[in-house]
């Protein structure tokens, strides 16, 4: 009981504004987690630029609503991996980890700081998800899966077993991956494909079967 009520004193702080934000913000609100949730912006070309001023303005959003904690709630993986790290260049923050109460998460499975588990997603026995993922509404993670940092399940995402995904990779609304496939670090597989063999780095893949279709620049815009 105590634990809980001091989880409740904590505040919760969400980096962005947008859709997925307020995702985040209504799964933290259910699940009891948090006295307070407050939405800030930032945007990581002027932190970068003004490393002084930013540094300022994180220590005072983390002074004003202490004891918090930190998730950027942007669903690209890039831009939501280049905001956790430069925030945490800038000042120590403690980065939380929201799970929809209504999602599945095994006792034996694993999951980082910054990450996010939406509505009806299943995390399998001996996952791991790393750093500031996103496994999203209805997705599913079978066992013994890995998901690198950064990396996301869209809406509707099934998965086999023993599968890896690498770090910033977007799996697309409704994509099946077949047991044990890798995906590679920064790749885009697209809506509704059907995965049946590993995926290279750095590409875009998709239809059914997949087929890499081109390569991709890690920063560009997917959703």
């Amino acid at each position: 009981m105590r634990i809980q009520k001091q989880r409740k004193e904590k505040q919760l702080v969400i980096v962005g504004k947008g859709g997925h934000a307020a995702v985040v913000a209504d799964a933290a609100a259910l699940s009891g987690m948090y006295a307070t949730i407050t939405h800030i912006e930032l945007d990581a070309q002027w932190m970068a630029q003004h490393p002084e001023q930013a540094a300022e303005m994180i220590a005072g959003w983390q002074a004003r609503c202490a004891p918090c904690a930190w998730i950027v709630g942007i669903g690209d993986n890039y831009r939501r991996a280049q905001l956790m790290t430069q925030i945490e260049a800038l000042h120590a923050v403690e980065w939380a980890t929201v799970c929809h109460p209504d999602s599945v998460v095994a006792a034996s499975a694993h999951i980082d700081a910054g990450s996010f588990v939406a509505a009806m997603a299943v995390v399998g026995v001996r996952c791991h998800v790393g750093r500031g993922c996103i496994i999203n509404h209805h997705a599913s993670l079978d066992h013994d899966s890995y998901m690198d940092a950064f990396s996301s399940l869209a809406p509707g995402v099934i998965t086999g077993g023993q599968v890896r995904i690498g770090q910033r990779a977007a799996i697309g609304l409704g994509a099946r991956l077949l047991q044990r496939v890798c995906i590679g670090h920064d790749t885009v597989i697209g809506a509704g494909a059907l995965v049946l063999r590993h995926v290279p780095a750095e590409v875009v893949a998709y239809g059914t079967p997949a087929q890499v279709i081109r390569r991709r620049r890690v920063d560009e815009p997917y959703l």
